[in-house]
């Protein structure tokens, strides 16, 4: 169940995520604008927070202190994942390197129109981007916040609900997208590159990404596993008699074609 908080600026969400199909509840939140218990990496329930900012607000409460001095230090303390969405339209400037927000503007007797100017800041100059990826990137690599940017309350709301399934359709050790062998070579996202052994072993029918490991870290090489009879390849943990024999059945016709 996804709570979100009853103050101004989050309720008013609740009727787009339930036309999403997301299970929501109103409730009272000291820290973020919705919240929600996720599955750990041991299983255990851990709590995750999403705090909503127009850049406006995001700016104002960095520069004011009240997200870093007040929202962030609390979040810390009720949410293991903490994450801050920054919702609306915004630019850099192409002539001046300034950031720039949508903003309506009366045109005399005609409709208002929206306008690009520079985001308000309150200080004697305008918002540059280095400045403000600068405050992105604080909060993300010091203050263990992750950040995401959505265009409007649509969206997100739709990566409010995205992000509650991620953590609770599966456990955390099921999610594996980031597990795979790019061709010979070792995915750039894998920590370590895997040896020769274990991506020839990845290859082999009913081993995979998973069993590959333990295959490698049971023969050691490419040679020994090649050489490796039926009763040797059963010793290998998640292997049994029936597959062992189509693994080397595999090799052999393998050899046979080389």
């Amino acid at each position: 169940m996804i709570r979100v908080a009853k103050d101004k600026g989050s309720v008013e969400l609740i009727p787009l995520l339930q036309k999403l199909g997301a299970p929501v509840e109103k409730a009272k939140l000291h820290f973020a604008d919705f919240a929600f218990q996720g599955e750990g990496t041991d299983g255990a329930p851990i709590p995750i927070g999403v705090e909503r900012k127009t850049l406006n607000d995001f700016v104002a409460s960095i520069l004011n202190g009240r997200l870093p001095g007040h929202q962030l230090p609390g979040m810390l303390k009720c949410y293991a994942e903490i994450w801050v969405v920054l919702e609306g339209d915004w630019r850099i400037s192409q002539y001046t390197g300034h950031v720039q927000v949508l903003k309506w503007h009366s045109t005399g007797n005609g409709p208002h129109k929206k306008k690009w100017v520079d985001i308000e800041t309150g200080l004697a100059y305008a918002l540059g981007y280095q400045e403000l990826e600068g405050m992105m990137l604080t909060l993300e690599m010091k203050g263990g916040v992750r950040l995401r940017r959505t265009r409007d309350q649509e969206e997100t709301c739709r990566f409010v609900k995205s992000l509650f399934h991620w953590w609770t359709d599966k456990a955390f050790a099921q999610h594996r997208s980031h597990l795979k062998f790019h061709s010979q070579f070792a995915d750039q996202n894998l920590l370590v590159k895997p040896s020769l052994c274990r991506i020839v072993a990845s290859c082999l029918p009913g081993i995979g990404y998973e069993k590959s490991g333990k295959v490698a870290a049971h023969f050691g090489s490419v040679a020994a596993m090649v050489e490796a009879t039926e009763k040797d390849w059963e010793q290998v943990d998640g292997v049994g008699k029936i597959l062992a024999h189509r693994i080397v059945e595999k090799l052999v016709v393998a050899g046979a074609t080389v």
